[in-house]
């Protein structure tokens, strides 16, 4: 996944269910775990509905229309 693919959500969370990754994915964090990373890599997510940026996590997207 890149800045600009068209994806859907797997599961809506409310946010709608279409929308444009907005930044590249990254990999979490948390600050439980030693070291700090986990292997879950997340992307910010443009929603159509809301006009909103989420974090999700991309194994939760699905790719509709991937860019250039």
């Amino acid at each position: 996944m890149k800045i600009g693919d068209l994806v859907k959500i797997r599961y809506s969370r409310g946010q709608g269910t279409m929308g444009v990754i907005a930044t590249q994915p990254r990999w979490g964090v948390n600050r439980s775990m030693p070291g700090g990373i986990t292997d879950k890599k997340l992307c910010e997510v443009y929603f159509f509905a809301t006009n909103q940026i989420a974090t999700r996590g991309c194994d939760d997207l699905e790719i509709l229309n991937a860019s250039g």
